[in-house]
């Protein structure tokens, strides 16, 4: 195999900057760059994960057992957008590489080989959820109970 000459590198660089740029929106999953409101926590009373912000903040709202928290929605594998999977509704996957996580971020399925982080969360004085991608916490922190 022969080496690259300098225009070849030059030329080879260029195409991957050019297919970077061409990459479709959506494709790498966004994150907040702050503390941001997701509304009434009575919005989310009823068990399961909220998807509505996880697009375009890069998390999910989970609600399970008396307990709202919220988790990325970026793979922790090739930063790609996870969703919920459509076959079982309790795990989330990523449509890329197919990596499977609980619902507590915890990977089922490989590649990704780390968990999905949680972010902090709190109540504020009108009762709705501000959560802050740019605070990771540790598994067991970051839950608010839904009933305050």
């Amino acid at each position: 195999m022969s080496e690259l000459n300098r225009r070849e590198f030059v030329a080879a660089a260029a195409a991957a900057c050019a297919f970077c740029v061409a990459c479709p929106e959506g494709v790498l999953a966004a994150t907040a760059k702050g503390p941001v409101d997701a509304g009434d926590v009575n919005a989310f009373t009823k068990e399961g994960v909220y998807d509505a912000l996880s697009q375009s903040q890069g998390f999910f709202l989970i609600s399970s057992k008396g307990k709202l928290y919220a988790t990325s929605s970026t793979c922790t594998h090739k930063a790609n957008q996870v969703s919920i999977d459509s076959e079982n509704h309790g795990q989330l996957k990523c449509e890329k590489h197919g990596s499977l996580f609980s619902l507590d971020g915890k990977v089922v399925k490989p590649p990704a080989k780390r968990s999905l982080p949680r972010y902090a969360i709190k109540l504020d004085a009108k009762k709705h959820v501000i959560v802050d991608p740019t605070k990771r916490l540790k598994r067991r922190v970051g839950m608010i109970r839904r009933a305050l």
